[in-house]
């Protein structure tokens, strides 16, 4: 018993660093269009969630292994090793400082259930970065040929909106939200949300994939559709599409995307702003 234990103990954190490393390195190697900072950053929103559904009894070994993780991933793909720690300092100070605002401020741990908790989130998530981009730009300006300005918009624009698009996603998860959705919910409505998701999917993909007419308004009516059927579990359905779906196109500049006369960065941030522009409407209220 004791032997199972310790290994539990031991591959927990191991798994939740190999999670990190491979959503950091990911980003790092698709999304740093000017050799800075990443224009696509969901690492942190997973250890967000991790630390805001877990015990904080927990909390050390959840941040020593992303921390490990995230300046492996730095040196690796990054700006190299010299910016590995200081990034590493940054992340970590990102995601433990906003979860214990939204745990000491907000009763329970699900930043989805009501308008407070999400609310309290989104001020921490926006607030603290303004402040951790500041040495992040510090560190980028001196190592890259970007500048600061530059870089503290990069940091900011790709943590916050990827904060906000997969923190409550991933909440959801780690708290079982969705496998309880799924037992306590009829087949034929589970079907039914299965079917509007395809016809999400491949609205979006359409939409996005084709460079004819400006048609980002149109997943919007089976998203809304999906919300009001689901709630915020299909809310969240709906974000993961509407990222895998739309995000393919961004990151290889085809499609609609394409025909918009920015840099690629520029590009990247604009789909992350249509991502949380389309989900955050559909939260609960």
């Amino acid at each position: 018993m004791r032997s199972s234990l310790r290994l539990s103990s031991l591959l927990a954190p191991a798994l939740t660093g190999g999670i990190y490393f491979l959503v950091a390195s990911l980003s790092l190697m698709t999304s740093c269009f000017e050799g800075g900072i990443a224009f696509i950053w969901a690492a942190n929103a997973f250890l967000m969630a991790e630390l805001l559904t877990s015990q904080r009894a927990n909390w050390l070994r959840a941040i020593t292994a992303c921390a490990l993780a995230s300046a492996i991933s730095t040196a690796l793909f990054g700006m190299g090793p010299v910016a590995a720690i200081p990034m590493m300092l940054m992340n970590v100070a990102e995601s433990l400082t906003v979860a214990v605002i939204c745990r000491y401020c907000v009763s329970g741990r699900n930043i989805m259930v009501s308008l407070v908790p999400l609310a309290v989130f989104v001020v921490a998530l926006c607030g603290v970065n303004v402040v951790v981009g500041l040495g992040s730009a510090l560190v980028a300006s001196n190592l890259t040929p970007a500048s600061f300005g530059d870089s503290w918009l990069q940091w900011c624009s790709g943590h916050v909106l990827g904060g906000l698009v997969c923190t409550p996603v991933l909440v959801m998860l780690m708290q079982g939200e969705w496998a309880r959705w799924f037992r306590t919910t009829s087949r034929l409505l589970r079907l039914e949300l299965f079917g509007l998701l395809l016809l999400l999917g491949g609205t979006t993909w359409y939409v996005f994939h084709q460079n004819h007419y400006p048609l980002l308004f149109v997943p919007l009516l089976p998203l809304v559709i999906i919300s009001f059927r689901a709630g915020h579990y299909g809310a969240a359905a709906s974000i993961v599409v509407l990222a895998l779906m739309g995000g393919a196109s961004s990151l290889f500049n085809h499609g609609y995307l394409s025909t918009i006369a920015a840099s690629a960065g520029t590009k990247t941030q604009f789909f992350q702003i249509y991502l949380v522009f389309s989900f955050l409407p559909w939260r609960p209220s």
